[in-house]
């Protein structure tokens, strides 16, 4: 055997054999502590192993020669949608009702024909999910049998990235090592578990046929959630680009008015539009460019504006039960930061930087949303500004001096303690504006409205050691700021 051919048997063996990097992250994530395993050799037939898998046999299943799951007990870190007896469409929709997409899950085969299998990463590094919790999400949907919902209490899942199971979306679709899959996977965002969904049934709410307005089967509304869970989170709703393709292309063909009119409604609240102006709009809509697909226009136009009329009412009254303002749907594109919002961050530091950044990151946060009754700002991002050994410290320095107060009732995974802030009046109008956008960090704001040596006297002026401040200040600067000691305007006239 000469050398290149030596050197071909050699690779053969690489590609099949695991880094140990891969191989730990593997068991990390999927493998995790399991006190017993499932294992089987053909579809359908599992068989419960009374210890915990050996690391030939996740080798096995990876290298797809058997396939090999875990049982989990109380906690993961990923989920995995069932799928069974589905087309792949029917599939893409669910995915869509639950906020999931090719940035957040991983779509594959699984073993037998028309069934699919949705991965979708819920900690990678951070603490675990309780499974308690994953399956509360999704009970309003796994109990009208869209799917089920792994990992179960003490219910075995197969492990991904096995014989047969093939990924379907486009960046991973021609992915063939199970280490690349990984990879793959790894990079997805979070999928944010901000449920229960609800479903079109439980609502009551949405597209429907004349004369039949609690019996919808189609698409979710938007909603925000009840009192007990996370305030002004949103599922699911059709978003402005469907609703802007639909107005381009008119209506799509036979039976599409009435879901077409629900899309249309609420891209309208989204937009402000009052209630009188979106029925005028749908209604020009459906008269101007129904294509003919309309069988009920075509035989009653008043019904059809009757029509039109009680479901604006509906989708109106529901955003308005629920405290759901327009403005909540954007909040966090028009985060902003002034002035006057800076110079309070600086008064509340105790003349530590950290803390600043922290103060900076709070107040652009609560500025877009401060017509709610309660602010609250999730834990997980305190920790992303300040780092989860310091947010307390930080926060409780920041709230001296009456600058604001952080409430206690707080429930895991569910809502999170209020943060209500004393803030100087200041409003969009005087936004800092950096490299063309809001700025929305207290150093993106400081190095747009400021030259180097202004912003060392303020700080000075705020009480910083002269030495603090000028290394703070190169610090900044140089790291992209603006260097070339001029400073870029503010306010509207800056957009």
């Amino acid at each position: 055997m000469n050398k290149l051919q030596n050197n071909l048997v050699s690779y053969k063996k690489n590609l099949s054999r695991p880094t140990d990097y891969h191989f730990r992250l593997f068991k990390q994530i999927f493998v995790g502590h399991p006190t017993d395993h499932i294992v089987s050799d053909r579809p359908g037939r599992w068989t419960e192993k009374k210890n915990p898998p050996s690391d030939q046999r996740i080798l096995d299943h990876l290298n797809k020669k058997i396939w090999g799951g875990s049982r989990y007990l109380e906690d993961t870190r990923f989920s995995t949608l069932d799928f069974d007896h589905n087309s792949l469409k029917d599939v893409l929709r669910t995915r869509s009702i639950i906020g999931a997409t090719p940035a957040n899950s991983m779509l594959c085969t699984s073993v037998r024909p028309g069934r699919f299998h949705m991965h979708l990463p819920l900690s990678i590094n951070d603490p675990l999910v309780l499974i308690s919790f994953l399956q509360s999400v999704f009970k309003p949907l796994t109990r009208r049998g869209l799917f089920e919902c792994y990992p179960q209490a003490k219910q075995g899942i197969r492990w991904p990235f096995g014989k047969d199971q093939i990924p379907l979306d486009k960046g991973c679709r021609n992915l063939v090592r199970w280490e690349d899959q990984l990879d793959y996977f790894c990079n997805l965002e979070i999928y944010p578990l901000d449920g229960p969904f609800y479903d079109q049934l439980e609502l009551n709410l949405g597209p429907d046929t004349p004369g039949a307005h609690h019996h919808s089967h189609v698409t979710p509304v938007s909603i925000d959630l009840p009192s007990r869970t996370k305030p002004h989170r949103k599922i699911f709703r059709p978003g402005d680009e469907e609703a802007l393709d639909l107005i381009r292309n008119e209506l799509p063909g036979p039976s599409t008015r009435d879901n077409s009119q629900f899309i249309l409604f609420n891209y309208q609240f989204r937009h402000g539009m009052s209630l009188d102006e979106s029925k005028l709009f749908v209604s020009e809509f459906i008269r101007d460019h129904n294509k003919g697909y309309s069988k009920d226009y075509r035989r009653s136009p008043d019904f059809v504006m009757k029509h039109i009329s009680g479901q604006a009412e509906r989708v109106d009254n529901f955003y308005k039960k629920r405290g759901i303002l327009p403005a909540d749907i954007y909040c966090s594109e028009h985060e902003f930061l002034t002035e006057t919002y800076i110079s309070f961050a600086l008064d509340h530091c105790d003349h530590k930087w950290p803390v600043f950044k922290l103060n900076a990151k709070i107040i652009a946060y609560f500025s877009s949303r401060k017509h709610r009754e309660l602010v609250r700002i999730p834990s997980k991002l305190l920790k992303k500004w300040s780092g989860k050994d310091f947010y307390i410290k930080h926060i409780n320095t920041f709230l001296t001096h009456d600058a604001g107060k952080r409430g206690s009732g707080y429930s895991p995974k569910y809502y999170s303690k209020y943060l209500m802030l004393n803030l100087p009046d200041s409003n969009e109008d005087d936004a800092i504006h950096f490299n063309g956008r809001l700025a929305k960090t207290g150093e993106e704001a400081i190095t747009a409205l400021y030259t180097p040596a202004e912003a060392r006297q303020l700080l000075k002026d705020k009480g910083f050691q002269k030495r603090n401040a000028n290394i703070i200040i190169q610090r900044i600067y140089d790291r992209g700021g603006n260097k070339s000691g001029t400073h870029y305007t503010s306010g509207a006239g800056a957009r």
